[in-house]
């Protein structure tokens, strides 16, 4: 199992297009590797460094050998 960072601008957990790429990755490498994943924005609507959505997301809802870190 490696040890892999992330670094995603965009990330949703149900919004389309660049937010599906991020979370199709790591929904994908998550299973064989340990993700670190730096994110920026969760919501299309709102500026870089909004992230509370996605931070209430994982709380409720954890993926394995995940580790999300919004900056």
């Amino acid at each position: 199992m490696k040890n892999i960072l992330v670094v995603a601008y965009q990330l949703h957990y149900s919004a389309g297009s660049e937010y599906a790429v991020a979370m199709d990755y790591i929904n994908h490498m998550s299973k064989n590797n340990k993700l670190a994943v730096l994110y920026g924005t969760c919501n299309q609507f709102h500026k870089i460094g909004n992230t509370r959505e996605m931070e209430e997301w994982v709380e409720n809802n954890p993926i394995k050998n995940v580790k999300f870190v919004p900056v």
